[in-house]
């Protein structure tokens, strides 16, 4: 059996083990009291994935390297399969550039975002190496990705004989090209490189890959410091309470409520005639959610990574990993959805009642959390995955459960937004 043979069927056994874990958790996340002989199962078939998984990776090493794309130091492009360059002049090496591509898959909810939340001399798009010999000169680096965003254009003044000039690009998507772009896409990079007044020019088109708007990424490996990164904090992006469905599905949960309104945390934290408390009437809330949400039936789906649409790991020569996940309009059409989608559904809805949600995160699953009173800090937990089958009591003790027994990471929305991670639409 040749390596490509045992690479393909240890990803069927991989792609096999994972839905065989989603069960193990949907059973375990949905009960009320979790059982011992559940969780060992659960543990030891997470084990049989690590193993598939170390298995899988041995046939694969690692790629951890950038792609040089662009380069006056190699005098034949032959030399490298990443390597190719165009001259329209001919020059005395006073000029030696190097174009690095930090991105093969370009993860297009959330690149909008490096700016903002990663240094770019970590992982910009584009990283250009220039040095000149002999005299001072003007040179211009232009990039873009053809038919999906601007020009990225800067013109800087490079010393002679001195240190190698260093620049960072992010080439700005433009929103209404992408925002359509629902399967991994094949796009064109181009590359320019010139001397503003003189006859260099060095020019250079590249594939990449651009990720649909629908890939949540979780981690992020830096190719420069050859570490793996968590950033989950950008699943804020797809916290979307701004959205017409969403906020027409607001009129359905009021039905729920005992005073028929939706108030926030408008009025006293230590309540008032109709609540014993503040905090009571934020829970009232939370439940009309919850119960307009059995009402029209929204199920639990499992779901694995899409490996058609999604690199599978980043030995795929990829720097992203994540999961392909349902945004809260389409969740609410649908009528379904797995723990990050649901968790994504209850918190726009939360947010577009002026209440403040998060993401909490575990191992392998997500559910939702708010505050019982606004920046407090007291957070209250609900599983997702047991609207359609639960009381919002159970639902809510689950929840409790789960954050009062594993290593959660909370994600508050209102912090994002602070820091300017804003919903995607």
């Amino acid at each position: 059996m040749n390596q490509k043979t045992k690479l393909d069927e240890l990803r069927i056994q991989e792609y096999t083990q994972k839905r065989k874990i989603e069960q193990l958790r949907r059973v375990m996340f949905s009960q009320t009291k979790e059982t011992t002989e559940g969780m060992d199962r659960l543990l030891e078939a997470e084990r049989e994935l690590e193993e598939l998984e170390k298995r899988r990776d041995s046939l694969m090493p690692l790629n951890n390297s950038r792609s040089l794309v662009l380069s006056t130091k190699i005098e034949n492009s032959k030399s490298s399969s990443n390597v190719v360059v165009r001259s329209r002049s001919k020059t005395k090496k006073e000029i030696e550039v190097e174009v690095y591509i930090n991105m093969k898959y370009v993860p297009t909810a959330i690149y909008h975002l490096f700016d903002l939340e990663i240094d770019p001399k970590n992982d910009s798009l584009i990283e250009c190496r220039i040095k000149v010999i002999g005299s001072d000169k003007q040179i211009k680096i232009t990039s873009y990705i053809e038919g999906y965003s601007s020009k990225a254009i800067n013109t800087i003044e490079v010393k002679a004989n001195e240190e190698e000039e260093i620049l960072y690009q992010l080439p700005t998507l433009f929103p209404h090209l992408i925002k359509n772009i629902t399967e991994l896409t094949k796009a064109m990079l181009h590359v320019k490189v010139e001397e503003v007044g003189g006859s260099f020019v060095k020019e250079d088109s590249h594939h990449i890959s651009l990720l649909s708007r629908n890939s949540a990424i979780i981690d992020y490996y830096n190719l420069k410091e050859n570490k793996v990164e968590d950033i989950s904090n950008f699943l804020g992006v797809f916290v979307t309470p701004n959205q017409p469905e969403i906020i027409q599905f607001l009129r359905t949960v009021t039905d729920f409520h005992p005073m028929k309104q939706l108030g926030g945390y408008q009025g006293n934290q230590k309540g008032d005639i109709e609540f014993k408390s503040g905090k009571e009437s934020v829970t009232q809330q939370v439940k009309a959610i919850f119960n307009a949400l059995k009402k029209v039936d929204l199920t639990y789906t499992n779901s694995v990574i899409d490996s058609n649409s999604f690199p599978q790991n980043f030995n795929d020569n990829n720097n992203f990993y994540g999961q392909r996940v349902r945004l809260p309009k389409e969740a609410l059409k649908e009528r379904q959805a797995n723990c990050i989608d649901g968790t994504f559904l209850y918190a726009s809805l939360l947010e577009a009642c002026s209440l403040n949600s998060a993401i909490v995160l575990i191992k392998g699953h997500a559910f939702l959390a708010w505050e019982s009173w606004e920046n407090n800090r007291e957070w209250r937990f609900l599983e997702t995955i047991m609207t359609s089958s639960h009381p919002f009591e159970e639902a809510c003790i689950k929840g409790e459960y789960l954050a009062r027994t594993h290593k959660i990471k909370i994600i508050p929305i209102n912090d994002l937004r602070a820091r300017g991670i804003m919903p995607m639409e």
